[in-house]
């Protein structure tokens, strides 16, 4: 019974440093995004509301550029090898999988337009469905399409600063910090573990494009003016 008593507790004093852990990080993600210029607050949600993580995944997917059978694009539904050149662009800038995934956001640039703009215009909140009935059985699909989205726009993010056009990379990366508030706004846990994730993706990216940018002797006011 001692045995068991002291493996318990050590399991939880595990779970608990992997908690303190997790909310140190969380808090780091916090203010290095605060680096970022401009605001990450959403515009008026307006006539246009997604207020539960059904209505917003499904918006989410709706503007998700198509895949190459034609259906939205999510992790599902792409072609294995585009997805994951998507991720692996998206998490580490400057992976060999850049160009492919480049290429598919190329002919894709309309679509990834509107998820950029749709994130103004929607105020993304959990809630409820009409028969009042917590909306939990929705949740971790609307958190995947919600990550996936939020790599698809950091990719968006790094092409435009490939191309030059700091002004647009910063709308990208200020699109994804909504995107990425919006994963972790529920009670739950998993949500604040995928907005930590998605956060931080968009800080590597917005460091990789910042560090990318003095390497060739210049920094765009846009990266640094507040």
């Amino acid at each position: 019974a001692r045995f068991r008593l002291e493996a318990a507790r050590n399991e939880v004093n595990s779970g608990m440093e992997e908690h303190e852990a997790m909310v140190r990080r969380f808090r780091r993600a916090e203010e290095r995004l605060a680096l970022l210029p401009k605001t990450v607050r959403q515009d008026s949600a307006g006539d246009h509301r997604a207020t539960t993580y059904r209505d917003a995944s499904t918006w989410i997917v709706e503007l998700l550029p198509v895949s190459p059978a034609g259906a939205p694009a999510s992790p599902g539904t792409l072609a294995p090898e585009v997805a994951e050149a998507i991720r692996n662009c998206a998490g580490e800038p400057g992976h060999p999988d850049c160009r492919a995934a480049f290429a598919w956001l190329r002919a894709n640039r309309e679509r990834v337009a509107k998820l950029v703009e749709g994130t103004r215009r929607f105020e993304l909140r959990f809630g409820s469905d009409a028969r009042g009935g917590r909306l939990i059985q929705h949740l971790l699909p609307s958190l995947t399409h919600a990550r996936f989205a939020v790599s698809v726009i950091v990719l968006s993010a790094l092409l435009h600063h490939d191309e030059s056009r700091p002004e647009a990379a910063i709308e990208d990366l200020l699109a994804a910090a909504r995107l990425s508030r919006y994963a972790g706004d529920s009670p739950f846990l998993i949500s604040v573990l995928v907005e930590i994730a998605c956060r931080n993706q968009v800080y590597s990216a917005y460091r990789w494009m910042v560090a990318d940018a003095a390497g060739k002797g210049s920094v765009p006011a846009a990266y640094i003016t507040s």
